[in-house]
């Protein structure tokens, strides 16, 4: 009885996993809980590096800090330690990148905290990885970004917003939505003015307020913190239109990690004890900002990169590289 039970579970586990690597991790993580009854018999050890060495978007670290709270939390509960890797990653960004990808590489990283710029910038140097953990909102792992603009605006489409003052960040976003609606040119002529105003979302809000600007790019990550903490500012603002091509933040696990130590992981981070102290440290973000974290189908997590490489290419193919040249 306790072998079919055992077998109707690994069966239950393999049909939830989505891909034919976390299927056979999943089923891995089954057989070990009913052999160790719940415990590692030898202890596994993974290694990170600190997104703080490698991000310097400020938005970007806070999230990748969340992620790797999580990850931390997972691995406890997993029996996993969690080593960070004595490296220095100074210098340029294209030295830097070298300097982490030889790591995975070589197997002196195991797990990488990234945004979607850093994981294009990981495809590029030929890096071998796949997601984990990833923020899920909506239903979705696709961050989603939008222009956002007033409630009284009765301009439909971007093709109305042609001269327009905008502000924000996202601007890979808005080169897929300008794509999407048919308008072959880059933001930097496509509206009239891009405004650089301190403050982030709090601060475009209230330049949108005093009609300072006509609109401002933002992701729903920061426009559901202003939702959460300034939420007299959100009543009077709808998003006109959006983009989710790219990926959320996730966590990366190198493809030359064993298929036992993931196994690991995936045990910890569905073990209730996990999903409580997740919910313990990071309940302003799934209780306020309604997104919480997920493993990550891979087929889900391709189709989002390859769309996030295409708005790349196609930016280079038209000349769209160019980033807007800010106004004061």
């Amino acid at each position: 009885m306790r072998l079919r039970a055992a077998t109707e579970r690994l069966k239950t586990e393999v049909i939830r996993a989505k891909t034919t690597r976390m299927a056979v991790a999943a089923g891995l993580a089954v057989l070990a809980a009913i052999s160790s009854r719940g415990t590692v018999a030898v202890e596994e050890v993974i290694t990170i590096i600190p997104p703080n060495q490698y991000v310097y978007e400020k938005g970007a670290q806070t999230q990748l800090a969340l992620l790797e709270k999580a990850l931390r939390i997972t691995a406890k509960n997993a029996g996993v330690r969690v080593e960070t890797a004595d490296v220095k990653t100074g210098g340029d960004r294209a030295a830097q990148i070298k300097t982490i990808a030889g790591l995975v590489k070589n197997g002196a990283v195991d797990v990488l905290l990234a945004d979607a710029g850093f994981m294009m910038e990981l495809h590029d140097a030929g890096v071998d990885m796949h997601p984990f953990i990833s923020i899920k909102a909506n239903g979705s792992h696709g961050y989603k970004e939008c222009l956002f603009v007033r409630k009284d605006d009765n301009r439909s489409g971007l093709r109305h917003f042609r001269g327009a003052t905008i502000s924000g960040w996202g601007f890979d976003s808005m080169r897929m939505m300008l794509y999407d609606a048919s308008i072959d040119s880059p933001v930097h002529e496509h509206f009239g003015k891009v405004v650089h105003i301190d403050g982030f979302h709090i601060s475009w809000l209230r330049a949108l307020e005093k009609k300072e600007i006509d609109g401002f790019v933002a992701g729903i990550l920061g426009m559901s913190f202003a939702l959460a903490t300034q939420p007299a500012l959100m009543k009077n603002v709808k998003p006109l239109v959006c983009s989710d091509y790219k990926p959320f933040p996730a966590i990366l696990i190198s493809d030359s990690v064993s298929r036992e130590k993931e196994a690991a992981l995936i045990r910890g981070f569905s073990s209730d004890a996990t999903k409580s102290a997740i919910d313990k440290h990071l309940s302003f973000f799934t209780a306020k900002m309604k997104w919480r974290l997920e493993l990550v189908s891979e087929a889900e997590w391709d189709d989002l990169m390859s769309k996030a490489l295409k708005v790349r290419a196609m930016a280079a193919a038209m000349g769209w590289t160019k980033e807007p040249t800010w106004s004061k």
